[in-house]
């Protein structure tokens, strides 16, 4: 009588199609392992965020210059605590994970977009953080619409600061918005490159998972059961 793994090695369909499962597992699985680093690369930059947020509104006189503090500002700063904690803990949920993330994301921007308009619209120091969320959007929602949010915050900031103090869309705005827009393609550019990079390599790794059949027999028999290739 043959044995379970000795049936498998004589049925090579079989083989091959548990080496097809073993591939999509494990294409999945690459898959949800780079959205989860990437996401908790977010949550770190975060604390980094909420770190100097926490120092602008504990000294009196960084938060007076900038004009960042008042009531206003500790509800800002503590909805985005609870946000980021919340995001952090429901990454590994399948259903909520990837949404929570994209719309926590965009509760990012409108913070940014708040305190760029407060600090000096698009010549604002806090807006240089733009494009560092770009960066995060492509590289956990590789995908044409996630580009929306970040490059809506250009029209965002400037019509807020109209908005805030009647000012705004001056000679320099121009220049400022076409340096940031070429930024932003520049590392839209770079990002989707390396992601598709990224992609090729793991496809052949999947290709090559595709022609490898699996080898089911016992370690001592393996060399005459399945030959030289699983030795």
């Amino acid at each position: 009588m043959v044995s379970g793994s000795g049936a498998a090695a004589l049925n090579p369909e079989a083989v091959q199609k548990a080496s097809i499962a073993r591939a999509e597992s494990t294409g999945i699985g690459f898959t949800e392992d780079r959205f989860l680093t990437r996401a908790r690369a977010l949550f770190y930059a975060r604390i980094a965020f909420l770190t100097l947020g926490l120092l602008v509104l504990g000294v009196p006189g960084w938060s007076s210059a900038l004009g960042i503090g008042g009531p206003v500002a500790v509800v800002v700063y503590l909805a985005m605590v609870a946000y980021s904690a919340a995001n952090y803990l429901l990454l590994r949920n399948p259903s909520l994970g990837r949404a929570v993330t994209f719309a926590t994301l965009c509760a990012d921007l409108l913070v940014l977009v708040w305190v760029a308009a407060l600090t000096g619209g698009l010549r604002s120091p806090f807006f240089a953080a733009q494009l560092l969320f770009t960066t995060l959007f492509v590289v956990l929602f590789p995908t044409p619409l996630a580009l929306v949010p970040p490059l809506l915050t250009f029209p965002a900031v400037l019509k807020l600061e109209r908005v805030l103090f009647g000012s705004g869309g001056g000679q320099l705005d121009g220049f400022v918005l076409l340096w940031y827009a070429a930024l932003n393609c520049i590392l839209v550019y770079l990002m989707v490159y390396l992601n598709e990079r990224d992609r090729a390599r793991h496809r052949d790794l999947r290709a090559r998972a595709r022609r490898s059949p699996i080898c089911t027999a016992p370690p001592s028999n393996r060399w005459t059961n399945c030959g030289a290739r699983c030795a």
